[in-house]
C-alpha cells in the first residue's frame, strides 16, 4: 500500500470512530437529553407547597433562576385557613394578574421559598399574619340551625348543676372526730333571666344545712353590664372574704364582653409557633388533651363554676 494511502485509511478510522466515543460519554448524554430544558428561562410546574413542615396543596408556578410567581387563586386556597382575613382578601384581589411574585408575597409578609432539590416551595408565615383560632373545651353546642355568623346562640331554657363532696377529720385528747359536707350549686336559665342559688348539706358530724346565695342576674353583654337580684356580694378588704348579703346590684362586668374591655385582664391568645399538644387540668386531673397545630388560639370557651375550680391549660 502506498505511504499516502495508508494515513488516509487512518483518518478515516480515527472520523469513524469520534461519533461513538462522544455518544458513549455520560456528560455528552447527560447534555443532549436534558440541556434544552436547564437552558429553558421559565418553567411553567405544579409545585408541593408546604407551611411548618406539612403539605398544604399544590401550587402552579413559574420558576426561573431569578424569579418563582405562584398562582394567586390556588395559593389563597392553600392559606385560607391560616392566613388573617383581611390578608387572604388582600393576597385574592390585590393585582390584575392572576400570578403573584415572591417579592410581592414577601412584602405583604409572607415568605415563599424555592427549593430545587425537592422541588417544592416552601412559605414562612409570622404568627401575626395568621387567624386567630378559637377553640372550645367541652362547651355546649347547638344545632347548626340555630347558627348565625359563626355564634352558637343559646337555648330557650338550660339547667347546670355542680355537687362535691368534702371530709375531714380531726383527732385530739383521745377522741376523732369526722365530718363530711356535700355542697350543691345550681342555675336555671330562662330566656335572658338566669336564677342561681349554692348551699351545703352536712352529711355527718355538725354543720346543718346552710345556704350561702340566691339570685336573679340578667346580662347586657354589648354595654357589660350586670344586673343581679337576691343575695349579691358585697365589697371586701384584702385579705377578708366577701359576705353576700340581699339587696340590688347592678354594675359593669367587663368579663362579659372581653374585646370591650378596656381593663388589664388576664391573656386569652395562646401562641404556639410550632404546634403543641394541649392539656386541660381540672382540680389536678386532665380532662382534656388537643393536639393543635401552629397558630395563635383563643381560649375564652372554658366552661367553669367561678371558685368551684381549678382550670390549668397547659402547652407542652
Amino acid at each position: 500500500m502506498r505511504p499516502w494511502v495508508a494515513v488516509l485509511v487512518g483518518l478515516g478510522s480515527v472520523a469513524g470512530a469520534w461519533p461513538v466515543a462522544a455518544q458513549s460519554d455520560p456528560q455528552a448524554l447527560f447534555e443532549q437529553a436534558f440541556g434544552k430544558r436547564r437552558n429553558r428561562a421559565v418553567q411553567t410546574i405544579a409545585l408541593p407547597t408546604t407551611l411548618d413542615g406539612r403539605e398544604v396543596g399544590i401550587v402552579d408556578a413559574e420558576v426561573s433562576p431569578s424569579s418563582l410567581r405562584l398562582a394567586r387563586g390556588p395559593l389563597a386556597d392553600a392559606l385560607a385557613q391560616v392566613l388573617e382575613p383581611s390578608l387572604l382578601k388582600t393576597l385574592r384581589e390585590s393585582g390584575e394578574s392572576p400570578w403573584i411574585t415572591a417579592q410581592a408575597l414577601a412584602e405583604l409578609g409572607v415568605e415563599a421559598r424555592y427549593s430545587a432539590q425537592r422541588i417544592a416551595v416552601d412559605l414562612v408565615v409570622p404568627l401575626r399574619l395568621r387567624r386567630v383560632q378559637v377553640v372550645g373545651l367541652g362547651h355546649r353546642g347547638a344545632d347548626d340551625a340555630r347558627q348565625e355568623s359563626g355564634e352558637v346562640l343559646p337555648a330557650p331554657w338550660s339547667v347546670l348543676a355542680n355537687w362535691r363532696w368534702t371530709m375531714s377529720g380531726q383527732s385530739g385528747e383521745g377522741q376523732t372526730v369526722r365530718r363530711s359536707q356535700l355542697f350543691g350549686e345550681a342555675a336555671v336559665r330562662l330566656g335572658d333571666w338566669v336564677f342561681e342559688t349554692n348551699g351545703s348539706v352536712a352529711t355527718s358530724g355538725a354543720g346543718g344545712t346552710q345556704r350561702y346565695a340566691t339570685r336573679a342576674v340578667r346580662d347586657w353583654p354589648d354595654a357589660a353590664l350586670r344586673l343581679s337580684l337576691g343575695d349579691v356580694a358585697g365589697a371586701a378588704r384584702p385579705g377578708v372574704p366577701a359576705v353576700a348579703v340581699a339587696g340590688v346590684r347592678l354594675a359593669h362586668s367587663y368579663g362579659l364582653t372581653p374585646g370591650f374591655n378596656s381593663q388589664s385582664q388576664p391573656a386569652q391568645a395562646l401562641e404556639l409557633p410550632r404546634g403543641a399538644s394541649v392539656d386541660i387540668v381540672v382540680n389536678g386531673f386532665v380532662v382534656r388533651t388537643l393536639r393543635l397545630g401552629p397558630g395563635v388560639y383563643n381560649l375564652r370557651d372554658i366552661p367553669v363554676f367561678s371558685g368551684a375550680n381549678d382550670v390549668l391549660v397547659r402547652a407542652l
